[in-house]
């Protein structure tokens, strides 16, 4: 998924349960969340290159664990964006 400066590159979301979701990465790494897909989907089509993680982050139910989660997804190379974090 592109967006204006975020990428959101190689993510694979797989429905584990009704309320967890499966997150591979293209290295085959693999993060079990405890949120359904579609809010996983919602968290990251945010990441517009409109706000920081951190904004991102704080709009969310559990801002600590979707930033956690954001960091994580950066760190994999799977989530980059132009602004300074």
């Amino acid at each position: 998924m592109r967006t204006s400066s975020n990428l959101v590159a190689g993510l694979e979301l797989r429905p584990f349960t009704r309320e967890t979701t499966l997150v591979v990465t293209p290295s085959g790494d693999r993060l079990l969340v405890a949120a359904p897909v579609r809010g996983l989907e919602a968290l990251l089509e945010r990441c517009d290159g409109s706000r920081s993680l951190d904004r991102v982050a704080a709009a969310s139910a559990d801002p600590a664990t979707a930033l956690r989660l954001l960091r994580a997804l950066a760190d994999a190379g799977c989530l980059t964006t132009t602004e300074t974090n």
